[in-house]
């Protein structure tokens, strides 16, 4: 008699083991599961000119000339890979940095957007459907930084990471 509940039991968990570890879409034809990646970067310095950003999938690195007292602007392309038709869509938390953290001040970023590791239960910013979301990080350079008739050298890195997503 102890022993049929014990079956159903041990029957239950099996399945249960079994099914968790299957890939959940696997004979649902959910289709593709959206995830961001970065399109494209640039950057922006008042009084020193525009640069491209070098760019992988989650990485933009900035080259920037900057003097003291000037200000700038990188203006960061997300979309949705594997969107399909537009449904779906992710959240994403970014990390900024740059090579003259001392001089260069993050002023205006996106909310999602942190100075250090950020923890994954932190804000996070939508990157919606199949369509570009642009993202804006503002900085200014502090007054002792380089020569007022030179241009300075610098990098800002910007690290995208996916939080969440949903079909």
């Amino acid at each position: 008699m102890i022993a049929i509940p014990i079956v159903l039991i041990i029957a239950i968990l099996g399945l249960f083991a079994y099914f968790s570890y299957q890939p959940f879409c696997q004979g649902l034809n959910c289709g593709s599961i959206p995830y961001p990646a970065i399109q494209g970067a640039g950057a922006h310095v008042i009084q020193t000119g525009e640069s491209n950003c070098q760019v992988t999938e989650t990485v933009a690195v900035c080259p920037v000339f900057i003097n003291g007292g000037n200000s700038g602007t990188i203006d960061l392309n997300v979309t949705n890979k594997d969107a399909g038709s537009g449904n779906g869509g992710s959240r994403v938390v970014f990390v900024i940095y740059s090579s003259e953290s001392q001089y260069l001040n993050f002023t205006t970023l996106p909310s999602c957007t942190y100075e250090s590791a950020p923890s994954y239960e932190a804000n996070s910013c939508s990157v919606s459907g199949g369509s570009n979301t642009t993202f804006q990080f503002s900085f200014t350079v502090g007054q002792g930084y380089g020569d007022s008739s030179q241009r300075e050298f610098a990098s800002v890195t910007i690290v995208m990471d996916q939080t969440c997503c949903w079909p």
